[in-house]
């Protein structure tokens, strides 16, 4: 019996594994505190057989999506 078990088994020896699922562990417990946003790394995937995630998909630029959330939900231009 080994003295120290590894704590995704195999995938400790595979880099680009281990990196993988520790980034899914870490979406997924972060997504269950209820509290986060979540920016790229497969989130939305990762995240998608939960019903209570909103999965926003940006592609405008960072100066029209100030302007629109400032418009829509009439906030100033520090709070959008």
């Amino acid at each position: 019996m080994a003295a120290w078990t590894p704590p995704y088994g195999d995938l400790a020896w595979d880099p680009g594994k281990s990196v993988l699922a520790i980034t899914q562990e870490i979406i997924r417990r972060q997504a269950a505190t209820g509290d986060g946003v979540i920016v790229g790394r497969g989130g939305a995937y990762i995240l998608g057989d939960q019903g209570d995630v909103l999965k926003v998909l940006l592609i405008a630029s960072e100066s029209f999506r100030v302007a629109e959330t400032m418009e829509s939900l009439r906030l100033s231009e520090g709070e959008a």
